[in-house]
């Protein structure tokens, strides 16, 4: 009878091992789903995947007048991309632009929360669009990443307007950074300054309005203005300003209308 016992008890043991290698077996095949290998390079995989979750996310049904529910639905389309944010990548770049990815899919993902303010919600969800198109389009140019053709269209028109956007930020930013402004005259406790500048930018302006911070220490100690009407490309204009302020450096800011 004790026999008997030692065989029962030796036998439901070994059901139990196996049952729990079995538990063990389905845990890791289930995470190696949510995870990406350290020791493996993500590059192939991260564009497959890429691949995968637009055309996924295409199919999703988007009604003409979506809910907060269909936003939901098409931005977890692409969950899994986030398995790739602490993966290894043998192309630093491609690295970078995953990043750039899941940042745009957050930002989308933020705006759900502003589903009740309609101005957050679109400024947050398009600036989400704005970061993913970029990097789409860059990974269809240069990776090969494979896209439907209404894919393809969507994402090369908004990338090519996004382009455009940050290019003209840029130079009209270098374009206040090149303005120099000299003291012409001093007159009783005020002090004279101007700057000559070109439009070396490719833009006619209706409008601009420069905004000088007089710095010292550090320390913005006043802000000058100054603004000029219609400035077109290659065009010279004068700005001038005038203050009763001690500064060691000044920083050029601008508000500023495009025909």
């Amino acid at each position: 009878m004790k026999k008997a016992k030692k065989i029962i008890v030796i036998a439901l043991s070994a059901i139990l091992a196996v049952s729990a290698i079995s538990v063990a077996m389905i845990f890791v095949y289930k995470s190696g789903q949510n995870s990406i290998d350290p020791t493996e390079y993500a590059d192939t995989k991260f564009i497959s995947a890429m691949s995968k979750n637009l055309s996924k996310r295409e199919k999703v049904d988007f009604p003409d007048t979506p809910s907060t529910e269909d936003y939901e639905n098409v931005v977890n389309a692409e969950e899994s991309i986030y398995k790739f944010q602490d993966a290894t990548f043998k192309d630093e770049h491609l690295k970078k632009l995953c990043k750039d990815y899941i940042d745009g899919l957050n930002l989308q993902k933020e705006a759900l929360t502003y589903s009740t303010d309609y101005t957050k919600f679109t400024e947050y969800w398009q600036n989400g669009l704005d970061a993913r198109s970029l990097v789409i389009n860059e990974l269809y140019q240069e990776y090969d990443l494979k896209l439907s053709d209404k894919n393809k269209k969507n994402f090369e028109s908004t990338a090519k307007t996004v382009q455009e956007n940050i290019d003209k930020e840029a130079a009209i930013k270098a374009l206040f950074k090149s303005i120099e402004f000299i003291k012409v005259k001093e007159e009783y406790k005020y002090t004279y300054y101007e700057a000559t500048v070109e439009n070396t930018t490719e833009y006619d302006f209706s409008y601009m309005n420069l905004k000088i911070n007089l710095i010292k220490d550090d320390v913005i100690q006043e802000t000058a203005y100054s603004n000029i009407g219609v400035w077109q490309s290659g065009a010279k204009v004068k700005f001038e300003f005038m203050t009763d302020k001690v500064f060691d450096k000044y920083e050029v800011h601008g508000d500023y209308f495009i025909d």
